[in-house]
């Protein structure tokens, strides 16, 4: 019985903790190919100013296949990467203020 109620706790503690980091972190943007770099500009930006904030890539094996790797005119970039910004959600709305006062600089 005791072990029983061990599990269920357990079990609802990494429960709670999956919807918490899912919870944690408000997308900003989401960019593909050459477009990512502009992702990483305003990541920088943010870290500069003290905004929480984190960059999420992935790049999709059987996609690049298909597009037969990196494109010269996309300086490289697989057209099939992704990346996504992500800002700590209680620092949304200044991470938003931030990147519309910098918007022409970005």
């Amino acid at each position: 019985m005791m072990y029983l109620l061990v599990l269920v706790i357990v079990a609802a503690a990494i429960g709670y903790y999956i919807w918490y980091s899912k919870n944690t972190w408000k997308t900003v943007e989401v960019a593909t190919g050459a477009q990512t770099e502009e992702v990483q500009m305003k990541y920088a930006l943010l870290q500069n100013e003290g905004v929480r904030c984190r960059v999420k890539t992935d790049e999709n094996p059987a996609n690049m296949a298909m597009a037969g790797g990196p494109l010269p005119e996309t300086g490289g970039v697989s057209p099939s990467n992704r990346a996504t910004l992500q800002v700590h959600a209680a620092d949304l709305d200044r991470a938003r203020d931030i990147l519309d006062r910098n918007d022409t600089v970005v």
